[in-house]
């Protein structure tokens, strides 16, 4: 059965009453809240299909024909056909980070450790939510300087990177001046094929994509805020927008 034309959960209910010969099979490890909310939507010809691990495989496998589960950019889903349906959401959710500000505060050895594994967590998930959304490009080109290069490459906004390209030369075997430099930069994942084009066109050759997972900024404005809201000084380093980052 072809669910191409369901784009509701409406529309599903409605194709859901339609059905006679088997009941709508739904893969999904929260049974209590998918019970509930079918219920809710007057859905009653269904079975709870219980399975481990990626669930979104479960309808390339002809074992479900849709799937109630965590979702959070929703690229997992389209990878594997799946699409997302107007009414659809049942519940939605964000992080809460709940400490103890006086433990926090405590100018002991417990609160310095405490403080700063806290650090630690806060610059983790700032630095993951910086570089998911990016690419690191690498690529050779021929010049005449790394300053020629570098002008060629400032041309195009898509091609200076969050703090401009990283540029060296590239040694030969035979450590002869080849007049190749290597190039780095990080670009947004939407961006990634214009750039790649415009690298292309300024005689860009071996194109590496790279995937970035995290991007650690000169200090962590989630830690400056938590210690400022403390009382407490915070990074060593104020944030300024012209300073490098460390990209892993």
């Amino acid at each position: 059965m072809s669910w191409n034309n369901v784009s509701s959960i409406q529309e599903l209910a409605a194709e859901v009453a339609q059905m006679v010969d088997r009941p709508l099979r739904v893969a999904t490890k929260f049974h209590t809240v998918a019970t509930k909310f079918l219920g809710d939507y007057g859905i009653s010809n269904y079975a709870l299909v219980n399975m481990e691990g990626a669930l979104e495989a479960s309808t390339q496998m002809g074992t479900a024909d849709c799937i109630i589960d965590l979702i959070s950019s929703g690229t997992t889903l389209r990878e594997n056909l799946l699409k997302e349906i107007e009414g659809g959401t049942i519940l939605e959710s964000t992080m809460q980070l709940i400490g103890n500000r006086s433990a926090l505060r405590h100018d002991s050895s417990d609160g310095a450790f405490l403080r700063g594994v806290t650090q630690e967590l806060l610059e983790r998930i700032e630095a993951h939510t910086l570089g998911r959304d990016r690419y690191n490009l690498i690529a050779n080109i021929r010049g005449t300087s790394p300053g020629e290069v570098a002008r060629r490459l400032g041309v195009s906004t898509s091609l200076r990177g969050v703090d401009g390209p990283t540029i060296s030369a590239v040694i030969p075997p035979r450590g002869e001046n080849s007049g190749m430099y290597a190039i780095g930069i990080i670009v947004p994942k939407s961006d990634l094929y214009h750039a790649v084009q415009e690298l292309r066109q300024i005689g860009g050759s071996g194109v590496c994509v790279l995937p970035v997972t995290f991007v650690f900024e000169r200090s962590s404005l989630r830690w400056d805020r938590l210690m400022a809201s403390l009382g407490q000084e915070g990074s060593d380093h104020h944030r300024d927008p012209q300073e490098e980052t460390l990209t892993i």
